[in-house]
């Protein structure tokens, strides 16, 4: 059975005999995670927590208007294209359904 010679190495003997300079890492929600202290760092930086807070109030203001959002409303019209409303959409589905089980029924 052959031993193997493992000996600890240290910092002299890898080359790094000074410490690695580390970028600052800063709470960011994840976008970058890193910032980089240069003026185009910082503009950077500062375009994207402008556009995040944009981005937040958007989506909060599109989610408290619900289904009445325009944006739902156009992917429905193309979708279906004869909406009538939430309420029209379940009466016919209602309607469906009973209609196939009357079929079914007459059918046996």
């Amino acid at each position: 059975m052959a031993t193997l010679n493992r000996q600890e190495k240290d910092r002299s003997s890898v080359g790094a005999d000074s410490p690695v300079k580390t970028k600052n890492f800063i709470d960011d929600d994840g976008l970058l995670g890193y910032f980089d202290a240069s003026p185009a760092g910082q503009q950077i930086q500062s375009d994207i927590l402008m556009w995040q807070a944009g981005y937040q109030a958007g989506l909060q203001d599109g989610l408290a208007q619900g289904p009445a959002h325009p944006a739902v409303q156009a992917s429905v019209a193309r979708i279906f294209g004869d909406w009538q409303g939430a309420e029209a959409a379940r009466q016919q589905s209602t309607q469906r359904f009973w209609n196939q089980c009357h079929q079914e029924r007459d059918a046996a």
